[in-house]
């Protein structure tokens, strides 16, 4: 399967709505790109998790105004969680991407 290039994180926490986040590609071949806005002076946190429940990026505070790019190029082929977290609130939201 193959999701459009930007892809905006869902979540039912109005916390994380209101911040806008955009995750792509997906699936990727090497790296995860996130942008984000926000009117509030709030930050947010990334951490990547393997299915086992293994961290292997984060905490990593994202950057508002260019984006962030986690690289996954050296991670075996497969399916990866990125938790994002408002740092204020601790509101969170999780989302699969797949690392070719």
């Amino acid at each position: 399967f193959h999701q459009p290039e930007f892809a905006t994180v869902s979540t039912s926490h109005p916390e994380l709505a209101r911040w806008e986040i955009v995750v792509y590609p997906n699936p990727t071949p090497d790296v995860v790109n996130i942008r984000f806005t926000d009117q509030s002076n709030g930050s947010l946190e990334a951490e990547v998790y393997d299915l086992y429940g293994r961290k292997l990026h984060g905490p990593h505070v994202l950057d508002r105004a260019f984006g962030t790019v986690i690289d996954c190029s050296n991670w075996l082929p497969g399916v990866y969680l990125l938790q994002l977290r408002d740092t204020r609130t601790h509101a969170a939201a999780t989302l699969r991407f797949v690392r070719l």
